[in-house]
């Protein structure tokens, strides 16, 4: 439902995009949760299905990731994160919500952590692709 919804609103805004514009909205205050942030943007760079996006005119997928240290007591060991992926559409007053996740990264994981965090990403994109695809074959 939430899919045929996005579908109708976004159909003419992603026209030929070759990779799905991303726009990273980081709020990472700790130091290991920065650093994923940044893997993450680099992961999407290196990517050839997605792009990092800055343009707020373009339509685009929004990684909104908030980080917390883990242990206050003794910073810089493990973060614990929250991403909410949106679709942001400029023709429209507000993004559309798709997915979100929760985890935990250890200083020792930031790589891995990154990789997973890119891969739900880009299986968002896949199934927006793969959406507007089928309905253009249906027309």
């Amino acid at each position: 439902m939430k899919y045929a919804l996005l579908l109708l609103l976004v159909l003419n805004a992603y026209a030929c995009y070759a990779a799905m514009p991303v726009q990273v909205i980081p709020t990472a205050d700790d130091t290991v949760g920065s650093r994923v942030v940044f893997g993450i943007k680099e992961r999407i760079r290196r990517s050839s299905s997605l792009e990092l996006s800055l343009d707020d005119s373009v339509s685009r997928l929004q990684a909104h990731i908030v980080t917390l240290d883990n242990n206050p007591k003794n910073p810089g060991l493990s973060t614990v994160y929250s991403l909410v992926v949106t679709w942001n559409n400029p023709a429209q007053p507000f993004p559309y919500y798709l997915n979100q996740y929760t985890g935990y990264c250890g200083s020792d994981r930031i790589e891995a952590c990154a990789d997973t965090i890119v891969s739900k990403i880009s299986d968002i994109s896949d199934q927006v692709i793969h959406l507007l695809v089928n309905e253009k074959k249906a027309r």
